[in-house]
């Protein structure tokens, strides 16, 4: 499903560095089922397109009307990995609470230290966030704290595949986020902020 103007198209049609919805269907067409994934087309093989997941189209994070979503948290992401060159195994922003005040979280697990740029990369998270008018205007309001930074000690994805299967999701259902409503992952995680 092409976001733009909704129209269904099949996997022929579609067009390199293209977003879309995917729709499964039975090979006679009848049954439909949105699985509410986004994908980008990166390539071709032949007449196949090569896709990447880029998140889940409803995956949104909403504690003071922030509205966060996925897909726009994702583009921010690489982005700022880009920008400061690194390549974490494991990253993703969560919603935190402490002292009756919410905030953003990014989990990272990364090899390398970020010392040298985490103030900038803290900034360059906090404004690139800002770019949704919900989550600057909820800054304003002071209804959130600017985001933080944590790292992660090591086992990331270990820990995210167990907590997510502790809360009832089948592990073969569990897809890495960019965005996670979730609100605990800092009691999940073991490491510090930053």
């Amino acid at each position: 499903e092409h976001k733009k103007n909704k129209e269904i198209l099949l996997a022929h049609q579609l067009k390199e560095n293209s977003h879309y919805e995917v729709i499964i269907t039975t090979f006679g067409g009848l049954y439909r089922y949105q699985l509410g994934d986004i994908i980008k087309v990166v390539g071709f093989k032949h007449d196949f397109p090569l896709i990447e997941f880029v998140g889940r189209s409803k995956a949104v994070s909403d504690v003071c009307g922030e509205k966060l979503n996925e897909i726009h948290v994702a583009g921010i992401l690489r982005e700022i990995f880009d920008e400061y060159n690194i390549s974490p195994s494991f990253a993703m922003l969560a919603p935190n609470k402490e002292n009756n005040k919410f905030f953003y979280t990014l989990f990272l697990e990364i090899d390398r230290s970020i010392q040298k740029s985490q103030d900038n990369l803290k900034n360059s998270l906090e404004l690139k966030l800002k770019e949704n008018y919900h989550y600057d205007n909820c800054i304003k309001l002071e209804q959130l704290e600017k985001s933080r930074i944590f790292i992660i000690k090591d086992n990331a994805h270990k820990v995210y595949l167990e907590k997510m299967n502790s809360l009832g999701i089948n592990l073969g259902d569990i897809k890495p986020v960019s965005l996670s409503a979730y609100k605990k992952w800092k009691e999940t995680f073991e490491g510090d902020y930053v």
